[in-house]
């Protein structure tokens, strides 16, 4: 059993890796090519799924969210799945609404 410390590998690399195994005076070799891929980027937004009124601020904070292989610096983009709200240019990690900015349904 071999192990590697976590973060010794990068993205995108590639290894070969051999063994050899052997027994009383006979050997074979198995070389196996093992790619390093990125890890999912995790998004959480705080402060959804709630009810408020017409009359709330409401704010929503991804600020938590995070890249596992930690890349670099996260870029945000806000949209509203099941409602005309356009918020294409929303990105910034947190997306706030202010009292009267919001009509009353769900979104």
């Amino acid at each position: 059993l071999y192990e590697l410390d976590p973060y010794t590998l990068s993205a995108g690399d590639m290894l070969l890796v051999k063994v050899t195994v052997w027994e009383k005076g006979v050997n074979n070799s198995a070389i196996a090519t093992l790619i390093v891929d990125t890890s999912d980027l995790v998004p959480i937004i705080e402060g959804g799924d709630r009810t408020v009124t017409t009359l709330s601020s409401l704010i929503l904070d991804g600020q938590r969210s995070y890249d596992p292989d930690d890349l670099g610096l996260l870029e945000y983009k806000w949209s509203c799945i099941n409602a005309s709200l356009d918020l294409t240019s929303e990105t910034n990690s947190i997306l706030s609404f202010g009292p009267g900015e919001l009509d009353a349904g769900t979104y």
